[in-house]
């Protein structure tokens, strides 16, 4: 410190002629960052908070619960209108049971397109047109689609005999 810098307030210290004064920041900046790390807080503990809700995307233990979560019925009523339209409009592919005809058998662990619940409601809706699986989100409507897509997830794992397996393992 230069001595003739001692009687100085404010001045810690001098470096090649540049004065470092510990003055404090003013408070409107504090106020301000004390602002901006609370909002982070709280907006990141939200957001957590929201991941936690069980979603179609994030719910992937229980397929149909996960499915059925994107639709407004109850679960038994949806799950009746899915087994209903799976009769009338899959079943010509896939068999009564799910067991498959010209189309997969639906019942096993071996998926063609994914066997998330995302991926079911996709195909019924969107169909897969290079294997002759038409789309069927318009003619049947959203409600409809969800609950023939939570139909079809409760079918995996019944292993009934049909046509062979297809497509990838899942577990």
């Amino acid at each position: 410190m230069n001595p003739s810098d001692r009687g100085r307030e404010g001045a810690d210290h001098v470096v090649d002629g540049v004065e470092e004064a510990d003055d404090p920041l003013p408070s409107r900046w504090v106020t301000a960052l004390v602002a901006v790390v609370a909002f982070g807080f709280g907006f990141g503990s939200a957001r957590h908070a929201a991941d936690l809700r069980p979603t179609l995307a994030g719910t992937l233990r229980d397929p149909v619960a996960a499915i059925l979560a994107a639709g407004a019925k109850p679960a038994a009523e949806a799950m009746a209108v899915g087994a209903e339209v799976f009769r009338a409009h899959c079943a010509s592919c896939h068999g009564l049971e799910g067991q498959g005809l010209i189309g997969p058998n639906l019942t096993d662990r071996y998926w063609l397109h994914g066997a998330r619940p995302t991926d079911i409601l996709r195909v019924v809706r969107n169909g897969v047109p290079a294997n002759g699986m038409p789309a069927w989100g318009e003619a049947l409507g959203s409600e409809r689609s969800v609950s023939v897509a939570a139909f079809v997830a409760s079918l995996r794992g019944r292993n009934l005999d049909g046509k062979e397996p297809q497509g990838l393992l899942v577990d």
